[in-house]
């Protein structure tokens, strides 16, 4: 495929990941968030029903229900990524098909997990979440927008209104789109002009100490790390991160230069700038890579890699790592700092005894291996040479074994035999301060525990930056910087 072609192919597919929570802009989102509130979330199907009813056009719904390789005209596979599903399709399933209100046949139907674009759309949606209380919901029309340094109510009576109108103003563009009068660069900006003041207007997460991020925000961030993921594995076959956990993007600082700009955003659709100053600052993952490294420079010139998100606002790092997610005392009744920290203990706890189970049962192996190698030795030199590696190895794993904590000590603290008897407490523990965003997978969240454990040496400062602070995910950041311009007027 011609770079020409990849683009607007990456340019499209990020039109539906900007899109995915277009439903979020409703009342109805709003009502169902609110304290007390048992209505269930359809902000997903939020197309179908505004169809049936009469609120969106034919030439706008037969546009969002077009399989993406018909609206290209291209394969319907590329580079193993399946392409017959549509803008709807990243609307409606990014959190499965369990409220589907589609009718006919949908290609995803019992087969979601086999397409790579709604995993990767998944994993995106999933970094800019975070983890409030449900103690901490607001009502159903006093909601606010906690702007840093102010605060704005939403004007949730007025949100449908500001739908309707996005699906006009989409459906004047969309007839431009198909009739050719203008590209999927336009279409891509067009669509992110008109819905960026309304989306501005309401929220992503509606719960007090995560309403800092605005639906636009939430939308932009989710686009751009789809996008820099999808042109990481297009251009560089890069693989798509498997979860939350293994996902690493850094911050690439570049000159202030509109045509740079391009070139990073249209061109070759890589990615976004997603902040600006005297400069220009856009997220990417796979930096190491010689070829990345080559790209990059060649699309927006010299640059300098920033790892820290908190770098880009040296003057606001202290008020930033002061913003808290959840009090803990908040987290359940009677619930002490203290105990916290024992908590975030156990986690990291089982995860190192996990470890140790898993070296235990590779040493098992190896030593049986090991045996079988020795009676070679004498036969041939190249046995002799294996031995010697796997002798080595055997060592390093029965280091790991007897690195401090002991396992029986680690089994006394948890009060189990294995680590599978804990796993119902560590469910319930990440249930509990996460609840409802819950992680993919609480082994794999205490695996980031006791990495950054290992980092820091601290089980408070793990505590802080996993369960207290508001974490700096991407759409915190973008929400921040507009912030902090305005703040400087």
């Amino acid at each position: 495929m011609e770079k020409s072609s990849l683009s607007e192919l990456i340019l499209l597919l990020e039109i539906g990941a900007y899109l995915h929570d277009i439903g979020k802009l409703s009342s109805y989102f709003i009502f169902s968030k609110a304290k007390g509130s048992v209505a269930l979330d359809f902000h997903g199907q939020i197309i179908f029903l505004n169809y049936k009813t009469g609120k969106i056009s034919k030439r706008l719904y037969e546009f969002l229900n077009t399989d993406i390789y018909k609206l290209l005209n291209i394969d319907r596979t590329f580079k193993d990524v399946e392409l017959n599903f549509s803008l709807l399709h990243m609307v409606c399933a990014h959190h499965g098909c369990s409220r589907c209100l589609k009718d006919g046949f949908c290609p995803l139907k019992d087969r979601i997990e086999n397409f790579k674009m709604m995993s990767l759309l998944k994993t995106a949606d999933h970094m800019d979440a975070s983890n409030p209380l449900d103690v901490g919901k607001q009502g159903f029309f006093d909601v606010y927008i906690d702007k840093f340094f102010k605060k704005e109510e939403v004007p949730v009576k007025n949100l449908n209104k500001m739908r309707s109108e996005i699906y006009k103003k989409l459906d004047e563009v969309v007839l431009k789109y198909d009739k050719k009068e203008i590209d999927t660069e336009t279409l891509r900006n067009s669509i992110i002009d008109i819905t960026k003041r309304p989306f501005l207007k309401t929220l992503s997460e509606t719960r007090l100490y995560a309403n800092d991020i605005t639906l636009f925000d939430h939308s932009f961030a989710t686009s751009t790390l789809f996008k820099a993921y999808l042109s990481a594995y297009f251009y560089f076959d890069f693989p798509f991160p498997k979860n939350f956990s293994t996902v690493r993007y850094y911050y690439i600082k570049f000159k202030k230069d509109e045509a740079l700009k391009r070139n990073l955003e249209i061109s070759y659709a890589l990615s976004n700038v997603v902040y600006e100053d005297d400069f220009f600052y856009t997220v990417y993952p796979a930096i190491n890579k010689k070829s990345v490294k080559s790209k990059l420079k060649e699309i927006v010139g010299e640059y300098e890699i920033i790892k820290d998100p908190y770098e880009l606002f040296p003057q606001y790092k202290d008020f930033l790592n002061h913003l808290k997610v959840k009090d803990v005392k908040a987290i359940k009744k009677n619930y002490t700092g203290k105990e916290a920290l024992l908590d975030v203990k156990r986690v990291i706890y089982f995860a190192i005894l996990q470890e140790k189970e898993e070296y235990t049962r590779e040493m098992k192996s190896f030593t049986r291996h090991l045996k079988n190698v020795s009676k070679g030795i004498a036969k041939n030199k190249n046995n002799f040479v294996k031995f010697l590696k796997k002798l080595i190895e055997l060592k390093a794993l029965k280091k790991h074994i007897e690195a401090p904590p002991p396992i029986e000590q680690i089994r006394k603290f948890l009060g189990v035999q294995n680590s599978r008897e804990f796993e119902p407490y560590l469910e319930e523990y990440f249930d509990l301060i996460t609840s409802p965003i819950r992680p993919p997978s609480p082994k794999e969240m205490s695996k980031m525990f006791l990495k950054f454990f290992r980092k820091t040496h601290s089980f408070k400062k793990v505590l802080m930056h996993f369960v207290v602070v508001r974490p700096m995910t991407l759409g915190r950041l973008i929400a921040f910087g507009r912030a902090v311009k305005v703040y400087k007027r």
